[in-house]
């Protein structure tokens, strides 16, 4: 090889070095900034939760302990159809209470729902309860929203009054909660934050658990629920499954703990004390063209008494 021949070919090779180090150098840079984004919107989705968990709790003032209305909480991600969009229903619901050593008591609810094409959801309506010695109704207000795919929040108040053994008394709950979802259609975090506000009556509850996507038609969620303030003197646990199937769905749950009569029994008693408390509940949903059957029955052992609810569940779809 000639000098010139020599010469010649170092400045043929010499632009492929350059590029090829540009390349790299490009690259690298290139997935620097990826890097730089991902977590940047880590730090961001991060930082929107945070803040709006804050509101939900600077809006209701504590966390409880008996779980939302059905209306407000959205069918489980991942489980099931859900609710169609851009729909409205109408909920007719009633109620028979079958108390040891009383009489038979019962109530009913009717609740207007209307589901957004973005899945959002609000609620209206109002109920009436007759149930041992006590007497009540309530108005109620309250509605569920994504402001993110993985996020659900969720809130309800219920206000009115009644007439109890000693009396008139008001009736005040408010209700908020959140669906976090932690791993994608299969994990996510439940947080709910309950005021509690009934005659003489008056605490937060706190209730946080996990909901489980076990296979594409089965969830489980398990939940601990402890008063934070007030005189609830409320702590439990709860554990809950739903199975999804094309003839309907199916749910069976227990829970157990220490709580006020209030809470799960709803029979005002002043200055009753809190009781040791078993509840075993089932229900089956079954839809039928527009309408969707629901019946449920549960059993709820209190130390003073026991009652055996029983649920009948309309709703109209259009």
């Amino acid at each position: 090889m000639t000098r010139a021949d020599y010469r010649a070919n170092r400045r043929t090779r010499k632009p492929k070095l350059i590029k090829a180090s540009l390349v790299t150098k490009s690259n690298s840079f290139g997935r620097r900034r990826i890097a730089q984004r991902m977590v940047g919107r880590f730090h961001h989705r991060t930082a929107l939760t945070i803040a709006l968990c804050l509101i939900v709790l600077l809006a209701f003032g504590g966390v409880s302990a008996a779980p939302l209305s059905p209306e407000a909480w959205p069918q489980a991600p991942g489980a099931g159809s859900g609710p169609a969009a851009g729909t409205n229903s109408v909920i007719v619901d009633g109620r028979i209470d079958d108390l040891r050593g009383n009489a038979v008591g019962g109530g009913g609810t009717l609740a207007f729902v209307h589901t957004t094409p973005e899945q959002n959801t609000v609620f209206a309506g109002f109920a009436g309860f007759d149930v041992g010695e006590s007497r009540w109704g309530f108005g109620k207000l309250g509605g569920a929203f994504r402001p993110r795919p993985y996020l659900i929040l969720q809130g309800e108040i219920n206000y009115g009054s009644g007439h109890g053994e000693q009396g008139g008394f008001s009736y005040l709950v408010g209700k908020g909660g959140f669906h976090y979802e932690l791993l994608p259609r299969r994990l996510y975090l439940t947080f709910e934050d309950q005021y509690f506000n009934v005659d003489d009556t008056e605490g937060h509850l706190l209730k946080g658990g996990v909901l489980v996507q076990v296979t594409p038609t089965l969830t489980a969620d398990f939940d601990y629920a402890e008063s934070v303030s007030g005189n609830l003197n409320t702590r439990f646990i709860l554990g809950r499954l739903d199975f999804y199937s094309q003839w309907g769905r199916f749910l069976a749950g227990v829970a157990t703990g220490r709580a006020a009569p209030e809470i799960f029994d709803g029979v005002v008693r002043r200055e009753a004390d809190p009781q040791d408390t078993l509840e075993v509940f089932a229900g089956v949903a079954i839809p039928i063209s527009r309408y969707e059957i629901t019946l449920a029955i549960s059993h709820l052992d209190l130390e003073a008494t026991s009652k055996t609810p029983l649920t009948l569940s309309i709703k109209y779809s259009f």
